[in-house]
């Protein structure tokens, strides 16, 4: 019993260590591919680049206002796809709609 009581409160550490900081995802090779597929409003790699930046950049500004439990899941679920590169985008939308629905009971949507 040991064994799995060791691995549970190894598997709690690293889940509190996710939610702590603001990850570092390797995104370019998505860049990369979204750009090959042509795509998005802007293909360029550069432009993907960008926007992962900034949305970094909002992540490390907004991290702690999002709930430890979001932070952790949406981390996962970007890291979880085999061969699809992980996203800031990704996990601040992620982050987003469960503030979203937290407070409000809804998700928004952006106005076009």
């Amino acid at each position: 019993m040991m064994i799995p009581l060791t691995a549970f409160f190894l598997s709690t550490q690293m889940v509190v260590a996710v939610a702590d900081r603001v990850p570092v995802l390797n995104f370019e090779p998505g860049c990369r591919h979204l750009a090959q597929l042509d795509l998005t409003v802007d293909p360029s790699y550069k432009n993907c680049v960008q926007e992962e930046k900034s949305a970094r950049t909002q992540l490390s500004r907004e991290w702690g206002q999002f709930a430890a439990a979001d932070r952790t899941r949406c981390t996962e679920e970007t890291n979880m796809t085999p061969g699809v590169a992980p996203s800031y985008v990704e996990v601040l939308e992620c982050l987003n709609m469960a503030r979203d629905v937290a407070t409000t009971g809804q998700i928004r949507r952006p106005r076009h």
